[in-house]
């Protein structure tokens, strides 16, 4: 069960997909922020189920979002799920994190050799709108 500072991250995250103007199409469940709009649990994207996924007509039809908070960020499975989707073609991924956790994430991106990948953005929250 996820904790309330990687709710809240995945809340901000859909609202960074919606303000790019994705349409959220899949979300991990127990995330209220979708108003009426009920979607399904997002599906496996290459071996990994990322948090947030969403569509548009518009390049990068595909927007996958990941939320992390610092303890995620030394596991072997998050290593693992950033670089499957920084590899999607044509796909924008937003990982979400702390401020206080946006070294160790550039650091690990760095590592995997994805850092300098153009669709693939950093969204540091401050600590302070997390809580937790």
């Amino acid at each position: 069960m996820a904790g309330a500072s990687h709710r809240k991250l995945v809340q901000l995250l859909i609202t960074r997909m919606r303000a790019l103007g994705y349409r959220v199409v899949a979300s991990d469940q127990g995330y209220a922020v979708l108003g009426t709009d009920s979607v399904p649990i997002p599906p496996l994207v290459a071996r990994h189920s990322p948090d947030v996924i969403g569509a548009r007509s518009d390049d990068p039809i595909i927007c996958v979002g990941e939320a992390k908070t610092p303890g995620d960020l030394k596991s072997r499975h998050t290593r693992e799920q950033l670089r499957d989707f920084a590899s999607l073609p044509d796909a924008l991924v937003i990982v979400a994190v702390p401020l206080s956790a946006l070294g160790r994430l550039r650091e690990t991106l760095t590592e995997l050799g994805i850092e300098e990948n153009p669709r693939f953005q950093c969204m540091a929250v401050p600590d302070e709108l997390i809580g937790g």
